[in-house]
């Protein structure tokens, strides 16, 4: 049985049910073997934890940012003030 697909033909070969069939499972490989053994966690440090997004606690509007600080301008200082 082949099937063409555009440019490519595939060749597939259908087994006849019951060859493949055991009872007993292949045992597994050594690669597999140590990729499947659960693997021991470092201990996590509580700063490497997710932080939650909001804080506990009733939910309050955040306050306006304040304004940053205005620098005076040179061309208006305040002439000096007259000493009776």
């Amino acid at each position: 049985m082949s099937l063409h697909i555009g440019p490519l033909t595939y060749f597939v070969k259908i087994d006849p049910p019951g060859e493949f069939e055991s009872s007993t499972p292949p045992p597994p490989t050594p690669a597999i073997a140590e990729a499947e053994a659960p693997q021991p966690s470092p201990p996590v440090s509580p700063s490497a934890l997710p932080r939650p997004v909001n804080p506990p606690g009733p939910l309050t509007p955040a306050p306006p940012p304040s304004p940053p600080p205005l620098a005076e301008a040179p061309h208006r200082k305040l002439p000096p003030a007259a000493t009776p």
